[in-house]
C-alpha cells in the first residue's frame, strides 16, 4: 500500500495506511484510524504493526524530537512541521488477531508546508588530553542530509562539504573539515525538505530488522529484542544481550564485545572485527560481563546515546556501564565506560590487522583504506603487535573512547578522524520554520 501519512519517523521505515478521518481546527488537527501494515508472513504483519505503534507513541514527550516534520500525500494542506500533543493505540484481543489497532494522534501546527528550516547549536571544549593536542589540531564537523536548500552560517566562509555515502541510499554532507571556530561554538540554519529529515539520520535499533525506535526508554534484553545497536549508515556498533536472556544464540559474545561494521558504499563490511573492552588485573583479558539492559538517553536524528548495563555472574558487585554515543555524518562513535571500581582499562580489536600508531589512539594496519581506528583521551600503551588496541597507563574507574572507521574509500586519514573526536562538541537540533 502507498504511503499516505508520515509522522516523524512513522510511516517512513514501515508504511502507514491513510487514516479514516482529519479533523483540523486551523491549529490542531486530530488524525485517527487503524495502524496496520501487511507483510509476508502473519508473524511480520503483526511486528510491523506494532513497530507503528511503538514508533506512534514514542513522539508523546518526547524531549529530543519537540515538533516533527509530517508529510501527508492525500492532501498537501497537511504537510508542515508539527508538535505531537497526544496519541493513542488500543490493543485488544480482536485487533491482534486481525493486526489493525486503532490510533489516534493530535497534532499542533507549527509551521505550514514546506521546506523545514532547522536551527542547529554547537558547544563544547577540547577534551583534556594527556596527548599534547592543542585546540588548533581538534576538529567540529557538522553532518546534514545530502538535500540541504540553504545552509547559512553568519558569513563564516567553511567550504564546501565533503558528501559521504550512507546505507540510506544518499549521501550525508559534512561541513567543516577547516578546523574552524563555528562547529565548536556557533550556530548555523539550514533548510531541508520534509521527507528528507530523517535522510542520514542517526539511529537506535533493537532487533535485527533494524527498523529505529522513537523516543526514550529502558528496555531489557530478550529474544524479541536481542541486541542494541547504533547507526548511522556509516558506521554501526552493536552491543549483544546476555546469552541467557536472548535464546542462546550461536557465536553470542559473552563478554564486553561491541560488533562494529562500517558502510563500504555498497553493502555492511564487518571484516574489520569488533572492539572488546579490556581490563588489565594482570594480565589483560575482555572485561567479564553480560549486557542486560540498555537506556535511551539520547534519540534525535542528529545524534543518539544508549546506556548499556552490565552484570557479573563472578563478581555481582562489579557493574560496569558503557555509553555509546554517535552524530548524524561521523565516521565515529564515542564511548564512556564507568566502573564501581578502579582498573587499568583498555580496548582491542577483535581481528589480527596488525597497528598503526596515532597522536591519542592507534589504528589497524591493513596496508589498504578502511582502517579501524580505536582512541582515548588518557595515556596509554600500545599493543604493539598483531592486533590494534592498548591499555590505560593509569588506573581509573572511568576509561572515555572512540571507535570509528578511516573510509569508506579513505574519506579522511585516521588522524583526522581522533582529531574530531577530542573536539568533544554537543550539537543541539531544533525545526524553527517550515
Amino acid at each position: 500500500m502507498t504511503t499516505n501519512l508520515q509522522i516523524g519517523r512513522c510511516g517512513l521505515d514501515v508504511d502507514m495506511r491513510s487514516p479514516r478521518t482529519i479533523t483540523d481546527d486551523g491549529t490542531r488537527i486530530t488524525i485517527a484510524g487503524d495502524l496496520h501494515n501487511t507483510g509476508d508472513t502473519a508473524a511480520e504483519t503483526k511486528a510491523n504493526t506494532r513497530l507503528l505503534r511503538d514508533q506512534l507513541l514514542g513522539y508523546v514527550n518526547n524531549p529530543d524530537e519537540e515538533s516533527v516534520p509530517v508529510v501527508a500525500t492525500i492532501d498537501t494542506h497537511f504537510r508542515g512541521d508539527f508538535r505531537v500533543l497526544d496519541a493513542s493505540v488500543t490493543t485488544n484481543p480482536d485487533a491482534e488477531a486481525i493486526d489493525h489497532l486503532p490510533f489516534s494522534v493530535t497534532l499542533e501546527r507549527c509551521a505550514a508546508g514546506g521546506s523545514v528550516v532547522a536551527q542547529t547549536r554547537f558547544s563544547g571544549p577540547l577534551r583534556t588530553t594527556d596527548h599534547g593536542i592543542v585546540a588548533g589540531d581538534a576538529r567540529g564537523f557538522h553532518g546534514v542530509p545530502e538535500s540541504v536548500r540553504g545552509y547559512f552560517t553568519g558569513g563564516v566562509n567553511i567550504g564546501f562539504p565533503d558528501p559521504i555515502g550512507t546505507s540510506d541510499g544518499v549521501d550525508v554532507l559534512v561541513f567543516g573539515e577547516d578546523p574552524a571556530a563555528l562547529y565548536k561554538s556557533g550556530t548555523v540554519r539550514w533548510s531541508v525538505p520534509e521527507e528528507n529529515w530523517y535522510d542520514g539520520a542517526a539511529r537506535i535499533t533493537d532487533s535485527v530488522d533494524g527498523v529505529p525506535i522513537v523516543g526514550r526508554r529502558a528496555s531489557r534484553f530478550d529474544a524479541d529484542h536481542p541486541i542494541c545497536r547504533v547507526s548511522n549508515g556509516i558506521i554501526t556498533l552493536t552491543a549483544y544481550g546476555d546469552p541467557d536472556l536472548v535464546g542462546n544464540p550461536g557465536g553470542w559474545p559473552t563478554d564486553a564485545t561491541l560488533g562494529f561494521e562500517f558502510w563500504d558504499g555498497t553493502a555492511w563490511d564487518d571484516t574489520r572485527g569488533g572492539v572488546e573492552v579490556l581490563v588489565d588485573t594482570g594480565s589483560p583479558a575482555v572485561l567479564a560481563g553480560n549486557p542486560w539492559q540498555w537506556t535511551v538517553t539520547r534519540n534525535g536524528p542528529e545524534g543518539v546515546a544508549v546506556r548499556i548495563h552490565f552484570s557479573s555472574t563472578t563478581t555481582p558487585t562489579l557493574s560496569p556501564t558503557l555509553d555509546i554515543m554517535l552524530r548524524r555524518g561521523a565516521h565515529y562513535a564515542e564511548c564512556y565506560l564507568a566502573s564501581p571500581f578502579p582498573f587499568d582499562f583498555g580496548a582491542q580489536q577483535t581481528v589480527s590487522e596488525g597497528e598503526a600508531s596515532l597522536t591519542g589512539g592507534v589504528a589497524s594496519d591493513t596496508g589498504t583504506a578502511d582502517r579501524l581506528i580505536i582512541a582515548t583521551p588518557r595515556n596509554f600503551t600500545a599493543s604493539g603487535g598483531a592486533t590494534a588496541g592498548f591499555l590505560l597507563d593509569d588506573t581509573a574507574d572511568d576509561f572515555p573512547f572512540a571507535v570509528g572507521i578511516e573510509g569508506p574509500g579513505a574519506t579522511y586519514d585516521p588522524q583526522t578522524i581522533v582529531d574530531r573526536y577530542h573536539q568533544a562538541t554537543t550539537e543541539t537540533q531544533r525545526i524553527v520554520a517550515a
